[in-house]
């Protein structure tokens, strides 16, 4: 119903935006390819994720027997490793920038979601099999994450300073 509600919402955001003098979403940067293509990626991307994080949740409770509070601490290696990653991240888009990191982190992330979803099997061993691939999905997630966010917001902002 959410779901629903977040696309009658962004249906009618739109002609709004276009008829106001000032709108809450300039509409025109969309014309950018980088701003575009980063802001499709990052949604489907945070669909995914979040139904992946949901996804291993369950997984945990009701395959592996997990309680609630063992299937919250079980899931979160993958948001510590990607908050330490970020941090590396971070300095290293300020050296090679953002383009120069997202195709090997992609690929890192990739690894680490076909090993959760594939090498973890129905016999409980989170240090041997969940913790590993979790530390590779979480660190893809921390380095790509951030300099797709740069890449859409400041190759749409430059665009459009450009073009004013």
């Amino acid at each position: 119903m959410t779901l629903v509600a977040g696309f009658v919402l962004a249906a009618a955001l739109i002609p709004r935006c276009r008829q106001h003098p000032v709108p809450v979403l300039d509409l025109r940067l969309f014309q950018h390819r980088s701003f575009a293509v980063g802001n499709v990626v990052t949604l489907l991307f945070n669909l995914a994720f979040s139904a992946m994080v949901l996804n291993n949740v369950l997984f945990l409770m009701r395959v592996w027997d997990y309680s609630a509070a063992g299937a919250g601490f079980g899931i979160a290696s993958r948001p510590l490793s990607a908050a330490v990653a970020a941090q590396i991240s971070g300095r290293a888009v300020d050296r090679h920038g953002a383009r120069a990191l997202i195709l090997p982190r992609i690929v890192m992330v990739t690894a680490g979601f076909v090993f959760l979803a594939f090498g973890i099997g129905a016999e409980p061993n989170y240090w041997m099999r969940w913790f590993p691939a979790a530390l590779v999905f979480g660190s893809g997630v921390g380095t790509a994450f951030g300099p797709a966010i740069v890449i859409g917001t400041i190759g749409g902002a430059t665009g459009a300073a450009a073009s004013a």
